[in-house]
């Protein structure tokens, strides 16, 4: 398939003003020390903001696996496939308070999907294909670069409307990519009206009289909104993607000229000034903090330690690992209280003295009196956890209480391949292959650990498993 035939006119237009514009950017940022330090430190700042959004996504959300909603999984290899992409990016579902939305986005060079919960929920409501099309929508924006390419293109985004300019032309691009790979014109303009209304009422809209609304509005006010947003009106996302589906032309949507003009010399005085008003405070705040004030800045130290939270009504064991007591966790063991109940939080004791390394002391103690392939409500077995959050001797403690070095789990997976699967350290990986995990052996499942080390494209990993080939 050709893919550039699939790029929206707009996307093309806006990507090359923005080029010119950035450029001439850097040229004069380049030429100023106090620019280059605006621009690392909106860049730093920028990297770092997102480094931690991705890792509290990474940290809560619902991976995409073989193991988690496989039939999903399968779809997102499907289409990564189709569409040429040299990876298949991580999935994630996370929580979204009602919110119906899905993004793609990118750190140290992998690709992420984003989908909210609500969104993810159509997968429950004979609604696969409309999910399939906000999943397609977004590797289409993978496919076509645009996080890099907005990184690239930062200086744009300062430019009154440039930015937002170019990325409704990339959201024109991935709408018609996404409704083409999946083939279903019925689907993409279902999901758009999802969107606007919801998964319940979307049924009963007439998508006809929808757009038709928009075509009758006149304020101002709703033309500028779109021109500052991202993304273009739902009405008009509709109407394009099922006229490039039909081969036919989107409606013109007519624009309040005399109300435009107004509006946007009164918008653009005041963007001017909101500009010059951050270039001096940036340079006065240049000019006042000095290298030792710096020195101090950066040398400070930030305190992500993990901090377990007591369930609403804890049972006595609880209480006993919250206060570090060992002794009398020890009592109530042998009394009967048992270490595998599911608290408030989804997780069991034994799971929690896994991830605070600070009270993995008590996981000896549990694992006394409880099954070692325990797993939490989320399906995950201590050793998925000790793959994540422990260490050698984590894993080691586990091995030792029972669980067989080359046995399958419930989803088919042997504890080498589960390390794999979650990124195990280096240490981890070894300590199996020198107490007899095969790298060779698939159990249950449909990849050997070799093989699922290629799919991830872990190179290393794959040489330290080949190592132990004999």
């Amino acid at each position: 398939m050709n893919q550039k035939n699939l790029v929206h006119q707009k996307e093309e237009t806006y990507f090359i003003i923005a080029i010119i514009v950035s450029v001439m950017a850097y040229l004069f940022l380049a030429l100023s020390v106090v620019g280059i330090i605006i621009l690392a430190f909106i860049l730093v700042s920028s990297f770092f903001v997102q480094g931690i959004f991705i890792g509290n996504i990474r940290s809560n959300g619902v991976k995409i696996t073989q193991k988690q909603f496989p039939d999903f999984y399968k779809r997102v290899e499907e289409l990564s496939g189709q569409m040429g992409l040299k990876r298949v990016p991580d999935v994630y579902v996370v929580e979204s308070s009602g919110i119906l939305n899905a993004f793609a986005t990118r750190l140290f060079g992998r690709h992420m999907v984003v989908l909210y919960s609500d969104i993810f929920e159509l997968i429950k409501h004979d609604n696969e294909d409309e999910l399939t099309f906000v999943l397609a929508h977004e590797l289409a924006h993978i496919k076509r670069n645009h996080m890099l390419k907005s990184v690239l293109l930062l200086p744009a985004n300062f430019f009154p409307l440039l930015g937002e300019a170019y990325s409704r032309g990339c959201e024109y691009t991935c709408d018609r990519m996404a409704a083409t790979y999946i083939q279903n014109s019925e689907a993409a303009a279902n999901a758009l009206t999802i969107l606007a209304i919801g998964k319940e009422l979307y049924v009963n809209v007439d998508r006809e009289a929808y757009i038709e609304q928009l075509e009758q509005e006149k304020s101002f006010f709703a033309w500028f909104s779109e021109k500052l947003s991202t993304h273009p009106a739902l009405p008009k996302r509709i109407d394009a993607v099922e006229a490039f589906m039909k081969g036919t032309l989107p409606r013109r949507f007519k624009a309040p000229m005399g109300k435009i003009l107004l509006g946007l010399a009164l918008a653009m005085a005041l963007y001017i000034a909101s500009i010059i008003a951050l270039t001096a405070m940036f340079y006065f705040i240049g000019k006042v903090v000095d290298e030792e004030w710096m020195a101090a800045g950066l040398g400070t130290e930030m305190d992500f330690s993990y901090e377990y939270a007591l369930s609403e009504d804890p049972t006595e064991l609880e209480e006993a690992f919250y206060y570090d007591d060992l002794d009398e966790t020890r009592r109530l063991l042998e009394e009967g209280q048992d270490p595998a109940f599911i608290l408030d939080s989804g997780e069991t004791l034994m799971h929690e003295a896994i991830i605070d390394e600070d009270k993995r002391m008590f996981l000896e103690e549990y694992l006394q009196f409880a099954d070692p392939e325990t797993t939490n409500d989320y399906g995950n077995s201590l050793l998925d956890y000790a793959f994540q959050y422990g260490t050698v001797d984590t894993v080691d403690v586990l091995l030792s209480a029972g669980i067989g070095i080359n046995d399958s789990d419930d989803y088919g997976y042997t504890p080498l391949m589960s390390a794999v699967e979650y990124w195990a350290s280096e240490e981890i990986i070894q300590y199996l292959l020198e107490n007899g995990a095969d790298p060779t052996y698939s159990g249950e499942g449909q990849y050997t650990p070799i093989e699922l080390a290629e799919e991830y494209e872990m190179y290393d990993m794959v040489d330290l498993l080949e190592s132990y080939v004999y």
